[in-house]
This record gives structure tokens, sequence and C-alpha cells, in this order.
């Protein structure tokens, strides 16, 4: 098990980035461990890796 703290990461808009094992990351992003990859992927504008993962959007239960 990963002593790695997990943040949630999802691509900068308008990029994609696999992830180590070459999958793709979800365009939503996902909650995974903070590694030196995604610090990498975070440092080139890839990846923007938050605390939590983004809230709905209250518009959308308005309409």
């Amino acid at each position: 098990m990963s002593n790695r703290k997990k943040k949630y990461i999802r691509p900068a808009e308008g990029k994609s980035c696999p992830k180590p094992d070459g999958s793709p990351l979800a365009e939503d992003g996902e909650e995974l461990a903070v590694t030196g990859y995604w610090r990498r992927r975070e440092r080139d504008g890839d990846v923007i890796i938050t605390n939590r993962a983004p809230r709905k959007s209250s518009k959308a239960k308005e309409a």
C-alpha cells in the first residue's frame, strides 16, 4: 500500500495525459497518489492537482 497522499488530478484544459501505466487519465480527473510523475506533469502544465474534485454546477439543477 502506498504511503503517498492522494489528491484529485485532472488534465489541464485542452490537454490529455497518460497515467504511468499508459492508460488515459479520465477527462473529469481521478483521485490518485501524488508521485514524482504527476509533479512533473503539473510542472509541464499537463495536469492540475487539487485537494478535491470540482463541485458540480448548481446551474445544471435549475434546468
